[in-house]
């Protein structure tokens, strides 16, 4: 049985390829390690989403790709709606 995490960060992103890997690993290597990370891509028409699915061999991290731009925070809210966690 799977137990949900104490914490979902949450990361909209849209053409971040310069960041993302720095943002991503800035979550995944904190102390704290309990919790998810739901990153939601806008779209994107550079290598974010490339770079992004580098990390999904962590179970931790979820990755979503929407096929058309959605917007920063129709994201956010669709992430906050799949989000397990006690504390977003």
């Amino acid at each position: 049985m799977n137990r949900a995490p104490t914490v979902s960060v949450l990361m909209s992103c849209y053409n971040g390829q310069d960041y993302i890997a720095t943002a991503i690993e800035s979550v995944l290597f904190q102390d704290f390690q309990d919790f998810e990370l739901i990153i939601v891509d806008d779209a994107s028409i550079d290598g974010t989403v490339e770079i992004a699915s580098k990390y999904r061999n962590d179970p931790r991290v979820r990755l979503i790709v929407n096929s058309q731009n959605r917007g920063q925070f129709p994201n956010r809210n669709y992430a906050a709606g799949l989000a397990g966690g006690k504390f977003i």
